[in-house]
């Protein structure tokens, strides 16, 4: 299907998320839709388009005939929220959740001149829609009477005409939602509450009584989402719930993230397309997330859900692939434990990374042909110097084999105080377990030897130190950041 590019906030996009736990029909056998729209032209070509999600798509695409009577017909449309789209892109959704609908308006306000003439649902949906309109004008010319308030008690009355006016508003969907119980249109109004705030219980203080609030709200954000209810997808409800639970109702961090998206995956095994979609969603949202550790969710998603087999719709070959970044990922996630790497070291004795005592250690992949290693690399060492008295050691692992040029690279950059180390015959596979496929590449493991940090340049590898030993931030060299880009993702050949 093509996407149908257009976005809109309009009314129906206020409307979050479903009522109900019955399973009603979710695909239409059969359908016949018609529409006649005042200014439309003869040979003006008019679409059918359906949500996905938080997109849009292109469903059918027909000429106005003579007479101005557009139709679409077919057989197995999935329910949901579908849009007619006039030249100009402009358009109105209606519920497609009944076999026939028409439907007559015109171009010079489409929803509130609208004509429901076959169509239950759209009859009590248009109503409500046009309803909702008039308060909101209302609302605008009340707002306005504010500018010329002199007083408080005047602005106080024009706040309790608008505190009004949205009782009202309340009300009035209460009753719709009551007196059509088991309609798709009563699912929706239903569906565009969200919790109240609670009381604090007494005796809290302020901050406590506001933490308290917040974690009661966010646990009653999803009480309305009826997951096991496919026709969901076909509207922008079930996606946008999931980002603003995920991006606003979580601290961001990837553990606590993880721990929303799992609220979320439980109730989305209600229905095997919600679930799909779910999967989807969520492990498109971190699959190239810039955030640093904030590929643990990533991995997370892949792992649970795909490597798994829980992804079912998955070919061979995209499942292949997941796998492939997934176990690239895995072993240098935050907070997981780095793996140990035996090497031998310039003097040509053994060492491991486990084997060095320090409190921070920074653990470098470089390569002594590589423009900004050695650019970064005499870098590393003036920061060494700074930070080994607060227990900062180096463990730099080349990625290349010359001996002599990597030897001869140590000692013209002054890295002799680094602990420094080579794979010889690559038998340890640090590629894999570090993902490097560029160099240079930074981790800070702490003094357990896991990953705090990971791809850091030196000057956000200053920042992270200063900040685990409550240093002032460091202020960033003008152009710094320009010249790393130059060099960023060289190749480490190997």
């Amino acid at each position: 299907m093509m996407r149908f590019s257009t976005v809109r906030k309009g009314f129906l996009l206020l409307l979050l998320v479903v009522l109900g736990s019955w399973l009603p029909a979710q695909k239409l056998a059969t359908y016949d839709y018609s529409f006649k729209v005042k200014g439309l032209a003869e040979g003006d070509t008019c679409m059918l388009a359906y949500y996905m999600g938080s997109k849009q798509y292109i469903k059918d695409t027909v000429v106005v005939p003579k007479g101005g009577l557009v139709t679409f017909k077919g057989k197995d449309l999935d329910a949901g929220i579908y849009l007619f789209v006039v030249p100009g892109m402009k358009y109105f959704e209606f519920l497609a959740v009944e076999p026939k609908v028409a439907l007559e308006t015109d171009l010079a306000n489409m929803v509130s001149l609208m004509k429901v003439k076959t169509s239950v649902e759209n009859t009590i949906f248009f109503d409500y829609l046009k309803f909702i309109e008039g308060k909101q004008k209302e609302a605008e010319a009340i707002k306005i009477t504010k500018v010329d308030c002199k007083d408080q008690a005047c602005k106080d009355a024009v706040d309790a005409a608008l505190l009004k006016l949205d009782g009202d508003v309340k009300t009035y969907r209460n009753k719709v939602i009551g007196d059509n119980k088991g309609k798709f249109v009563s699912t929706l109004l239903y569906a565009s509450q969200e919790p109240e705030v609670a009381k604090a219980p007494d005796g809290m203080s302020a901050e406590e009584a506001k933490n308290y609030q917040f974690r009661k709200y966010k646990s009653e954000y999803l009480q309305f989402v009826d997951f096991a209810d496919e026709r969901m997808l076909r509207t922008p409800i079930v996606q946008n719930k999931i980002k603003e639970y995920l991006n606003r109702l979580t601290v961001q961090h990837p553990d606590s993230i993880i721990l929303s998206i799992e609220d979320i995956m439980v109730r989305a095994q209600a229905n095997p397309e919600v679930f799909k979609f779910c999967v989807i969603t969520i492990t498109n949202m971190w699959s190239n997330s810039k955030q640093m550790c904030f590929d643990k969710i990533y991995v997370h998603m892949a792992g649970s859900y795909y490597v798994s087999g829980r992804a079912t719709w998955v070919d061979s070959t995209q499942l292949g692939k997941i796998k492939d970044r997934y176990y690239k990922m895995l072993y240098n996630t935050c907070d997981r434990k780095a793996v140990n790497l035996v090497l031998q070291d310039d003097h040509e004795k053994q060492v491991s990374l486990y084997g060095v005592d320090a409190k921070y250690t920074v653990l470098v992949f470089w390569a002594w042909d590589c423009g900004h290693c050695k650019k970064e690399m005499p870098q590393l060492v003036e920061l060494y110097k700074a930070y080994k008295q607060y227990g900062v050691k180096v463990f730099a692992v080349s990625t290349k084999e010359e001996i002599d040029k990597w030897k001869e690279f140590i000692k013209e950059k002054g890295m002799e105080d680094f602990t420094n180390a080579v794979d010889v015959g690559n038998k340890t596979n640090f590629r894999v377990f570090y993902d490097i496929y560029s160099t240079p590449v930074i981790y800070l493991l702490d003094q357990d030897k896991r990953i705090m940090a990971k791809r850091l340049d030196i000057f956000n590898l200053k920042k992270y130190l200063n900040h685990e030993l409550g240093l002032p931030e460091p202020v960033e060299e003008p152009g710094s950041h320009d010249e790393k880009l130059e060099d960023e993702n060289k190749p480490d050949e190997h």
